[in-house]
């Protein structure tokens, strides 16, 4: 703290302890009050920045003010109005270049504290805010909100007088009639969506509504049933089931009442809910049940309805229901047919319709404008689309300027174009469309980029790897003041996938602050735990290990003990399964599946993670479970997509290949995905496609989303499945002819790559290495240019240390095409020219092979004439395997520290004698010198054993992810832990072979000529001192291994793998050591080291490990 207050940080520290003010903070926000030290913390880190204040910030004073909301934030939430005021309010004050921001105004105004842990917040301040004519209603509304979101969040005792007082302040405002259901009323929907979570819970009843009003003396005015019509609205949207509480409670308090109070908007808002949970005869039965509250918003849902029933007949019969037979309003009859037609994509029926209307001089609608706009989407007909929207754009010119009321009617119309504009390609074209929509929000005065709009805009742009423009769309956002729940996750999930996981990171503090259910919100800890998923595997030191690994436990706390909002908590419960499948913990993912089952019938989503486990074993056992889960979904009647598809075609062609014998199944089931897609089964007389027009309007819909999910299982069948090359080949043209039909023939990168790589992978399996060749080198080709481009467009940050981050996703296809392509080189034993073209690409892109890849490329190198790729050899060991090598090294000291510290151990029960004799062969490999010496330390050493065990738990947490290691387990099989044969997991790491023809490469070059030797140890420091270190324990370890082949000998028929290698030589010393202490062990011991070879495996901590995540 001294040497922050001193103010005389580099820009290094200023940034570094930015962020740990910030972790700090956000560690506190999700502790559940276990770490109130970590909040004093903060404050002690933001008094010291300060303390001394000239008229410059320095640049640490800039960092944290840039973000200061965040800290305001968690003030509030706290309820601890006296750190605001000392901490922040005086710096505001104070000094001109730290603004006053709206934060600041709900800080002062609200003034939240807490009294026996009550909340406390300032009345009359908040009354005057209200009652002040120069504050906005927008304000007024937003305050309210803040208000009431942050209060009942906070508060677990006082909630009732909080939701009364929220009422009283309504009261206060023009909105004081309590119906807060339309577009304006937007600002108040987080605070009626806390409400709504709020009666969710079950010690909570809505009946206690009634009693607040009763207090008030407004138990039986119209203000209490309009309040009752604001939650049945809000209730319909967060939590459809409460919805039909509140609808009986509204029904039950109108029959006491003197009128009827039921509202035709009540009657849609319960039968959007009911539809929301697929309850179809709910929707007609509620609707016939109270014909007097019939309203046109109704055949929207009933249209909805008849859709998914495909019952159009139904939909008729309720026209004539609502209005009577031949009394249907011209336009809306018209209206209501046309939306009909449109959803079936009936273009003929539908422009018929419209010239007959136009003939009739009847004045389309904006519902009829969108009809013809809606079929031509259907039909991914988007320039007709785009002329019918110039043309109603001209109309409602002419309309506008006869003094039509035009706004409430340009909405839907602009939001419909959105989803034509989302089709294309291009990224120019649909950001210059999102700024004219939000240019005509301004002049209409009417919301039109609503957050689904902009989420579906944010999602376009992170499909098109478009950082800059999600840059741009999120800064519009802050600036419209829009950002809400939706936006937050949209951003921090396009954060992710552009592998910029602290900025995704920081993103989710912010949002767990301005949260409808501040730090408790299901979707935002979902989006927050599958970022720091991906950020495991893309980690890059020790500290960020640690760092996700504890936000993701508490993150796993919060959702075991309850503590989090039940909106999307089936979403969660499927990030929570897929963090434990991913970390072989498969008995928790199971516990979360039956989690999922009780909430209600569960997505598809739920059972990927675990048939995702099961088909990475490649064992029968896992592939007959795919196949249990498979059949369990179809039990609970869930929609099968080819996201689970392509896991139940690797497991029957798995069972087909090695059980039944014949592929009779899988081929049935390729026909039946197929089909499933609009597909047909490529050289089948049989036609999957009854209808002539071709696919489905759901098929077009959705192939951008199935279409690479096909190409892999294509690949799969065609791959495993017998037959002739030239069949395989025919069947392969005919189903990318359709591929290519579907998609009009324009493909996106991702769905080009699939191809590339899945076609690729058959062509080498054919032996047709030239087509292999020219597909995969197509496909690196286009990934070139595309990180070329992406780091030429890339948004440069005001962050010190700037670095482009290429996204995960290309990073991976890179380097699985990399992986093929130097497959395929290698069987056409290209030259090494090839491999030098591959080293420059990568280095160039900044592009990181795996190390399996790295150690190809530079054995291929060494053979280039007179060391001409000296330096790109060293510079991938440099960059890519040295670490790997050394971090091996420090096992083998570790280890041979902790041998020691066994030996010691065992010298205080076993004769020295005996230990030479027994344990020779690993006192010679760790150096064991004299025994008697030792002997004589331990007894000197009274505290050796806790010496170990602490040893042992130091060596666990620098070189597993298993937890500590047990002292007991170690003395009893030290065979298996102290076996030389023992490798981190890690491919990231030169080779064997790969180490001693380098160093032979090396000498070549040096001739050992110390001088020149020097001047490469400051070039490539890792890779100099990881080769001399492999040479100097060369001779350490062909002894061993000798000295192991004559105890048991390896095969003589065959190659020995490193696997095979490592289980003979711990069989090996099993036989030693049966000698000792361990006689009675079970003799069928060494047939159970073969399943369980990865007991106690060491794992190392790089980033091409999953072992964690």
């Amino acid at each position: 703290m001294k040497k922050i207050s001193t103010n005389r940080l580099t820009v290094e520290e200023s940034i570094s302890i930015q962020k740990l003010f910030y972790n700090i903070l956000d560690w506190s926000t999700l502790a559940d009050g276990e770490n109130e030290d970590d909040f004093l913390l903060a404050c002690e880190i933001w008094h010291a920045s300060f303390s001394k204040l000239e008229p410059e910030l320095t640049k640490l004073q800039e960092l944290l003010v840039a973000k200061r909301d965040i800290f305001v934030h968690v003030m509030m939430n706290n309820r601890n109005y006296l750190a605001y005021e000392y901490l922040m309010k005086s710096l505001v004050d104070a000094h001109a270049q730290i603004p006053k921001k709206w934060c600041d105004v709900q800080a002062e105004t609200f003034g939240f504290t807490k009294e026996n842990g009550k909340t406390v917040f300032n009345t009359d301040k908040i009354s005057a805010f209200l009652s002040d004519p120069a504050n906005s209603k927008q304000s007024k509304r937003t305050l309210i909100s803040s208000f009431l979101r942050i209060g009942i969040h906070n508060d677990r005792s006082d909630q009732t007088n909080l939701i009364s007082q929220f009422i009283r302040f309504l009261m206060q405002t023009t909105d004081q009639h309590l119906l807060l259901t339309k577009n304006a009323h937007s600002s108040y929907r987080s605070a009626l969506y806390a409400l709504v979570d709020y009666y969710e819970r079950e010690e909570n009843s809505i009946e206690e509504i009634g009693g607040i009003f009763e207090q008030l003396f407004l138990r039986n005015s119209d203000v209490f049933y309009n309040f009752l019509s604001t939650m049945l609205k809000a209730a319909s949207i967060r939590a459809p089931i409460q919805a039909k509480k509140y609808w009986a409670y509204k029904r039950q308090c109108s029959q006491a009442s003197e009128r009827d109070h039921i509202t035709p908007d009540d009657l849609t808002s319960v039968m959007s809910a009911l539809f929301s949970l697929r309850d179809f005869e709910g929707v007609s039965a509620i609707s016939k049940n109270h014909p007097d509250h019939y309203h046109e918003n109704q055949l929207s849902i009933f249209l909805k309805v008849s859709r998914a029933k495909n019952d159009w007949k139904m939909l008729q019969d309720q026209f004539e229901a609502m209005y009577g037979k031949g009394h249907l309003p011209y336009a809306t009859h018209y209206s209501i047919v046309m939306n009909s037609l449109a959803a079936l994509g009936e273009k003929t029926d539908i422009d018929r319709l419209f010239n007959q209307l136009k003939k009739r001089n009847i004045t389309p609608t904006p519902s009829i404008w969108g009809a013809l706009i809606k079929c031509r989407i259907v039909l991914n007909e988007f320039e007709e689309a785009q002329t019918i929207f110039e043309k109603y754009l001209e109309e409602l010119s002419r309309t506008a300027s006869s003094g039509g009321s035009t706004s409430s009617q340009t909405a839907s119309i602009y939001r419909l174009m959105m989803s034509v504009k989302l089709k294309s390609p291009n990224k120019k074209e649909v950001l210059t469309f999102f700024e004219s929509s939000l240019d005509r929000q301004r002049q209409e005065d009417v919301v039109i980029v609503d957050s689904k709009t902009v989420t579906k805009v944010i999602r376009y742009f992170e499909e098109a790897y478009a950082f800059k423009e999600v840059q741009y769309v999120r800064e519009i956002c802050e600036k419209l003041d829009i950002m809400d729940e939706d936006i937050y996750c949209s951003l921090i999930r396009a954060y992710s996938r552009f592998t910029q996981h602290e900025m995704a990171d920081n993103l989710a503090l912010e949002a767990h602050h301005k949260s409808i259910t501040p730090l408790m919100s299901s979707r935002i800890l979902k989006e927050q735990l599958k970022n720091y998923r991906h950020w495991f595997k893309n980690r890059d030191t020790k500290e960020e290990k640690w760092y996700i690994e504890a936000r993701s436990e508490q993150i796993i706390k919060s959702v075991y003990r309850e503590n989090t909002s039940k909106h999307d908590l089936q979403g969660l419960y499927v990030e929570v399964e897929r963090y434990f499948s991913d970390t072989f913990q498969v008995g928790f993912a199971f516990r979360y599946l039956e989690k999922i089952k009780a909430i209600g019938t569960p997505r598809e989503e739920a059972y990927i993670p675990l048939m995702k486990h099961f088909a990475s074993k490649n064992k029968i056992q896992g592939y007959q479970k795919i196949i249990q889960l498979y059949k369990e979904m179809g039990s609970l009647g869930i929609k099968c997509s080819v996201h689970s598809f392509k896991f139940l075609m690797k497991a029957v062609l798995f069972v087909d290949q090695h059980v039944n014998q014949n592929f009779s199944r899988s081929e049935k089931l390729l026909e039946s995905i197929l089909m499933t897609n609009d597909f047909q089964f490529p050289g089948s007389n049989s036609r999957l496609l009854e209808k002539e027009g071709g696919p489905t309007r759901t098929a077009k819909a959705n192939i951008d989303h199935v279409a690479t999910g096909l190409c892999q299982v294509v690949s799969d069948y065609l791959r495993e499945t017998p037959g002739s090359q030239a069949e395989k080949a025919e069947f392969l043209v005919d189903f990318l002819s359709q591929l290519r039909e579907r998609l009009d023939h324009k493909m996106k990168l991702q769905v080009r790559l699939s191809v590339y790589l899945e076609m690729g992978k058959l062509y080498q399996r054919f032996g047709n290495l030239q087509a292999a060749s020219s597909l995969i080198s197509n496909g690196i080709a286009e990934l070139n240019t595309f990180i070329e481009r992406y780091i030429e467009e890339y948004p440069v940050p005001h962050d010190y240390n700037f670095e482009v981050v290429i996204p995960r996703s290309i990073m991976r296809n890179y380097r699985t095409l990399m992986y093929l392509h130097i497959q395929v080189l290698r069987q056409n034993r290209s030259s090494p020219e090839a491999y030098l073209e591959i080293a420059k690409n990568c280095e160039r892109n900044n592009i990181r092979l795996n190390g399996q890849d790295n150690n190809i490329i530079v054995e291929e190198l060494m053979k280039m004439e007179k060391f001409k790729a000296f330096d790109n050899i060293f510079f991938i060991t440099e960059n890519f395997l040295a670490a790997g090598n050394l971090n091996e090294v420090s096992l083998q000291r570790h280890l041979q520290t902790l041998y020691t510290l066994f030996m010691r151990e065992k010298c205080k029960v076993t004769s020295t004698s005996r230990l030479k004799s027994t344990y020779s062969i690993l006192n010679d490999f760790y150096n064991i010198g004299d025994l008697e010496q030792l002997k004589k330390g331990s007894r000197e050493n009274t505290s050796g054993r806790s010496q170990f065990v602490s040893a042992l738990k130091s060596f666990g947490k620098r070189f597993s992810d298993v937890g500590d290691y047990d002292i007991n387990y170690v003395m009893k099989n030290p065979e298996i832990f102290f076996s030389p044969e023992k490798r981190l997991t890690s491919v990231n790491k030169l080779q064997p072979i790969i180490s001693i023809l380098l160093f032979r490469y090396l000498k070549g070059y040096t001739r050992m000529n110390k001088q020149k030797l020097f001047l490469l140890m400051d070039k490539y420091p890792e890779s100099i001192e990881c080769l001399f270190l492999s040479q100097a324990s060369k001779f350490r370890t062909e002894t061993f291994r000798a000295r192991i082949n004559r105890i048991i000998s390896p095969p003589a028929d065959k190659i020995e793998s490193f696997l095979e290698r490592r289980i003979r030589t711990r069989r090996a010393l099993r036989r030693i050591f049966k000698s000792d202490d361990d006689m009675d062990r079970d003799t069928d011991r060494d047939a159970q080291l073969d399943d369980h070879i990865d007991d106690y495996e060491y794992q190392q901590n790089t980033t091409d490990q999953n072992h964690f995540m």
